[in-house]
């Protein structure tokens, strides 16, 4: 090891040993700087924080809720509109005596629609 070396090794043990006891006193004066009632102030703002935090998210939530209702009563609206349409369409396959189950191409509603509708232009 070369001379260099030993002397950064000393400086650097001497450096360390010499901040060892300098934290200790560091910490305490930290510690006083601190009135208890600066820290009884600043643990009931913390606190204070806390509960605005949990107010905010409350109001979300609420909102949240609400949407919430009014999906699920959309969605009951619109379960309610296709079990009738599909009531009156099945009414429709038994009346005319259509197959509702045939395999094979399945012509579009709005194609169907329209040649029923030039069929029903062309008769009258």
């Amino acid at each position: 090891m070369s001379q260099d070396n030993k002397d950064t090794i000393v400086s650097a043990s001497t450096a360390s040993e010499d901040l060892t006891p300098s934290a200790p006193s560091s910490l305490s004066a930290t510690r006083h700087r601190y009135s208890r009632a600066h820290i009884t102030r600043q643990g009931k703002e913390l606190l204070r924080s806390k509960l605005r935090q949990i107010e905010r998210m409350e109001e979300k939530l609420q909102i949240l809720t609400n949407h919430f209702e009014k999906l699920i009563e959309a969605r009951d609206e619109l379960a309610m509109m296709l079990a009738e349409d599909r009531g009156g369409v099945a009414r429709l396959v038994v009346a005319v005596g259509a197959a509702s189950l045939d395999v094979g191409y399945v012509m579009s509603y709005n194609v169907s629609l329209e040649e029923c509708c030039r069929i029903l232009i062309e008769k009258y």
